[in-house]
């Protein structure tokens, strides 16, 4: 009997929560477009890098998502050594590892005829639109957790979120991304919710509350709640539970916005997610860009 073993695919999670539920739905994307792959996560940058707050999917999500061995990681990943990058020059073989190039989506890699071992951020929706309700069934258990609120989850409610942190500490996170959503950003996006709805709550999220309060004067003129919650996950559930959202070019709240369920949603967003202005496709066509 002739069994033929079925073709691997790895993907690398690193990153954030946003950015590792970016790398989980294009991983969801690749198993319906690949079938009859094995499908694979690599996280071990987790225990090499201090990045961020380690592997969180599976802490707050039953998605089941099987970790590759050593002996697979290093099959697939064999092609970005020297000696195998000459065999591949020699023998006209195609790399098993694939670097995501540019910050747009790209649809060749949706379809895999063999191994593969992809590494990067994935950051369009574009890659997982079709999935949306695949991803959402799969979410379902740890967005509809009870929350023991600080605060009485008022009605008609706006997530304003500020992210600050390392986009301000860290240089090179700052020469990409800091800077972009400033405050007259806000003023900006709050007064555009104001010519579409009346009487909005504004529930504000930010990992520095006191510059916010501090800078953010005009948010006297609001019914403004704070979120004081320690978890990622406490933060992300009631984003999502929403109305409405103003995010930061975070994928933090893009999650927050993207999983919100509301069908008259107004997400409103920075019309330039880097500092450079750099090409990227990562906000959907129907959110307000300002």
């Amino acid at each position: 009997m002739n069994l033929k073993l079925k073709n691997k695919i790895v993907v690398e999670i690193l990153g954030g929560l946003g950015n590792q539920l970016f790398q989980y739905a294009f991983l969801t994307a690749l198993k319906k477009n690949n079938p009859n792959h094995e499908f694979y996560i690599d996280i071990n940058r987790f225990n090499t890098v201090d990045d961020n707050k380690g592997y969180q999917l599976e802490d707050y999500f039953n998605l089941g998502l099987v970790p590759a061995s050593k002996e697979i990681i290093n099959e697939l990943t064999d092609g970005v050594n020297l000696i195998s990058r000459i065999k591949r020059k020699i023998f006209g073989l195609k790399s098993t590892f694939i670097v995501e190039k540019g910050r747009c989506f790209n649809d060749d890699y949706l379809v895999v005829n063999s191994d593969a071992y992809f590494k990067g951020l994935w950051q369009s929706e574009l890659y997982f639109k079709d999935v949306r309700d695949e991803i959402l069934e799969e979410l379902k258990s740890g967005l509809n957790i009870d929350l023991d609120l600080k605060f009485e989850f008022p009605e008609k409610s706006v997530s304003l979120h500020v992210r600050r942190g390392d986009y301000y500490s860290n240089e090179s996170y700052f020469k990409m991304l800091g800077g972009v959503c400033d405050v007259d950003y806000y003023k900006q996006a709050l007064k555009l919710l104001e010519s579409k709805i009346q009487d909005f709550n504004v529930i504000v999220f930010s990992d520095d509350t006191e510059w916010v309060k501090k800078e953010f004067k005009f948010l006297h003129d609001y019914n403004v709640v704070y979120s004081s919650n320690q978890k990622d996950i406490e933060d992300l559930i009631l984003m999502s539970r929403c109305e409405h959202n103003i995010i930061a070019n975070s994928t933090f709240s893009w999650w927050g916005a993207w999983l919100n369920q509301n069908p008259e949603k107004i997400i409103i967003c920075p019309e330039n997610w880097y500092a450079d202005a750099t090409q990227t496709d990562i906000i959907p066509g129907e959110w307000v860009r300002i």
